[in-house]
């Protein structure tokens, strides 16, 4: 949504351009004048005359009716000039007020009269998904909806806030005296934690917010436009998460042009989504939320010695109506939508946290590894979130490996080897998963550096079949030696191809015939 801003007027007081009309309101005053100073002069000479004159009778009452009748005209008009001042300054569907009467509030209270020294504060929100709703269940059920947020704002909102609807999902809400805006913030986005009913479907529906206030005695001369500005720059940043949520503005937020836009990779979105989808995506939203992801586990396991040298974390959701849906089953979602980021730190914290209680029970150090789609790569900020969780959990760097998903090409080459340097020095192990699935995988090998190579099961699988799968699979087994990169083979399901595999000198190996996925409850059992 492009930047909110106020047009004002200029122009010195009392100026009058050249060619300026008399209003209606100035014609109908001197009208008013004029009947009521006839009226007067002839109900005095009706007084003071002798006799009676019939002409000069009907004059006075013809002027009495005309005198009552304009004044009822006048009221009329002031009555329909109220109404139609007042819809100009309100917005039709919601009842809110619009863009118009948020701009002349916003610009009253920023004037040192009406700021008087307190916070003035500014948030601005907008929903995630509202496209879908009226795409699928029709503009009745988005009117619907609408109506209901803004409901449910104006109810929780302060007593002398103006809650506006700036344009189809986007609201604001202009605290003029906020001691403590970051509180009323959170009272606002509360709203969204119940489900919205609209006709005969249930709605979750999550938005992302953003906080601007100018402080006392610091930030006073900041104007409408760049206070809103900061709101919005907040709110953006907010929405990068996928979950939204709140944003309050500073210095370092970035602009809305330098702002990197999280990549969703080369697969077109889905069409045709059915409404129940829609549902499922609030749920989805709500599970990454409330951690209702869960984890389990596969054993990686050193071919030469059968020990277990770690795990590879495997996410699932445990949907209440679907039964467990496979990461196939819900991934796309959330990439289409932007929550890639947000399931990486839920998926994160889990996995750390998890090797963090088998290292404490006194077991064997055990390492876990955890997929990342090649685009996080470019999110800089990426190593200190890892860094934070690994601090949080109390793990050493080197019992985690980040494992690249190869099916997505990486967006920006110099930023990912930023950030894979970044993680190195952290301690963090790095891994290519799917290795010859995706797009890039031999200039991955030459221009990131890797610790660990997985050969996709699709090779792996038809090697005691296929010449051609056995030739491909023993030449980057030993083209990983020669680079001193551990090689993974995964997707083994038997002895013969394990044996096979032991052959060929490769490293690890990771498959049902070894261990099925299991609960982090069971990796010690």
């Amino acid at each position: 949504m492009p930047a909110l801003r106020f047009a004002t007027d200029h122009r010195p007081a009392g100026h009058r351009p050249k060619g300026h009309s008399v209003t209606p309101k100035a014609i109908s005053a001197s009208l008013l004048v004029l009947s009521t100073m006839a009226l007067a002069v002839g109900v005095a000479k009706l007084w003071r005359a002798p006799g009676t004159d019939p002409i000069l009778i009907v004059a006075v009452v013809l002027g009495a009716a005309a005198l009552i009748c304009l004044l009822i005209v006048l009221t009329n008009c002031r009555r329909v000039l109220a109404r139609l001042t007042g819809q100009t300054l309100r917005d039709p569907l919601t009842g809110l007020a619009n863009r118009l009467q948020f701009g002349q509030r916003l610009r009253d209270a920023l004037q040192p009269h009406g700021g008087n020294g307190r916070t003035v504060a500014v948030l601005t929100l907008d929903l995630h998904d509202f496209a879908l709703v009226n795409k699928n269940l029709g503009h009745q059920t988005g009117d619907a909806l609408l109506k209901s947020i803004a409901d449910r704002l104006a109810q929780r909102a302060p007593a002398r806030a103006t809650v506006a609807r700036l344009s189809d999902d986007c609201f604001a809400i202009l605290i003029p005296d906020a001691p403590d805006p970051e509180g009323v913030a959170q009272v606002m986005i509360d709203a969204f934690n119940e489900p919205f009913r609209c006709a005969d479907t249930e709605l979750i529906v999550y938005a992302s917010m953003g906080l601007a206030t100018t402080r006392p005695h610091s930030d006073q001369d900041v104007g409408a436009d760049e206070l809103v500005r900061r709101s919005e720059l907040a709110r953006y940043q907010a929405k990068r998460s996928g979950l939204g949520g709140i944003q309050s503005w500073h210095p370092d937020i970035p602009g809305l042009d330098s702002a990197p836009v999280p990549s969703q990779g080369p697969s077109a979105p889905r069409t045709g989504m059915l409404s129940s989808d829609i549902q499922i995506l609030g749920q989805l939203r709500r599970a990454i939320d409330n951690r209702g992801l869960a984890l389990v586990y596969q054993p990686k396991i050193a071919l030469t010695s059968g020990t277990r040298v770690g795990v590879e974390a495997l996410v699932r959701w445990p949907h209440p109506d679907l039964g467990l849906l496979l990461p196939d089953q819900f991934l796309p979602l959330v990439r289409h939508h932007g929550l890639m980021a947000a399931v990486t730190d839920v998926v994160l914290d889990q996995a750390i946290g998890d090797a963090a209680t088998w290292r404490a029970s006194g077991a064997d150090e055990m390492s876990v590894a955890v997929n990342l789609f090649a685009p996080s790569l470019t999110d800089t900020t990426l190593p200190d979130r890892i860094h934070a969780a690994l601090a949080v959990h109390r793990l050493p760097a080197r019992l985690l490996t980040v494992e690249i998903t190869e099916h997505f090409l990486l967006t920006s080459l110099d930023r990912a080897q930023a950030v894979v340097r970044d993680l190195r020095d952290i301690g963090v192990r790095i891994a290519i998963d799917d290795f010859g699935s995706g797009y890039a995988t031999m200039s991955y090998l030459q221009d990131l550096p890797i610790d660990e190579l997985k050969l996709d099961r699709q090779f792996i699988a038809p090697v005691l079949s296929n010449v051609r799968s056995a030739a491909i699979v023993r030449s980057i087994i030993d083209l990983s030696h020669v680079l001193g990169i551990t090689s993974v083979a995964e997707g083994v399901e038997n002895e013969a191809t394990a044996s096979w595999l032991r052959g060929q000198h490769c490293d690890v190996a990771q498959g049902y015939y070894f261990s099925k996925p299991v609960p982090a409850c069971n990796i010690h059992a």
